[in-house]
């Protein structure tokens, strides 16, 4: 009888002890672990938002610097709103080039590759072959970023072997 008492101590401390193991221990232990996981995860953000904050003090200390490779930057893009500067850039660049132009803004139908926001323009042009040919070269090597879309060109008939009249379909990104 005694021993019975021993192994029904024995066994009721083992399930105590199991008890304790099973719902206190391993809980806050795995507390401990989350907080320590959540403790440096705060730290690298924290430590991640110092670098972002020295970075932006380090910009604004050097903007001076920066601004005018920016404003040539933004002078890359066509104002989707006001394209008066970009149209005058075509009209000097076709005066330059001895060609006639007639520019007209085609509302765009789908967003262009790379998800830029892109300004279309449908030019008809008349002049010499050559001529064209300058001006197409100089559109591509402007200061804005354009890409010629589809180019035709054919002869403008019997009486000026060298006049053709041009179609160009261009894009020009925008702001």
């Amino acid at each position: 009888s005694r021993k019975n008492k021993i192994y029904t101590i024995l066994i009721i401390f083992v399930i105590i002890a199991l008890f304790l193991i099973v719902f206190l221990i391993y809980p806050t232990l795995e507390d401990i672990k989350n907080g320590s996981s959540e403790i440096l995860s705060d730290k690298s953000q924290t430590f991640s938002i110092g670098v972002e904050s020295r970075e932006l003090d380090n910009f604004k200390k050097n903007y001076k610097d920066y601004e005018p490779n920016l404003k040539k930057t933004d002078q890359l893009f066509v104002d989707s709103q006001n394209p008066v500067d970009f149209i005058k850039f075509l009209e000097k660049l076709a005066s330059d080039s001895g060609v006639n132009l007639d520019i007209n803004l085609i509302p765009p139908q789908k967003e262009a590759k790379d998800n830029l926001s892109v300004v279309v323009f449908q030019i008809y042009a008349k002049g010499d072959f050559s001529k064209m040919l300058e001006f197409s070269e100089k559109l591509e090597t402007g200061p804005y970023l354009i890409r010629i879309q589809k180019l035709t060109m054919k002869k403008s008939g019997e009486n000026f072997p060298n006049i053709v009249d041009a179609s160009f379909l261009i894009e020009a990104v925008n702001k």
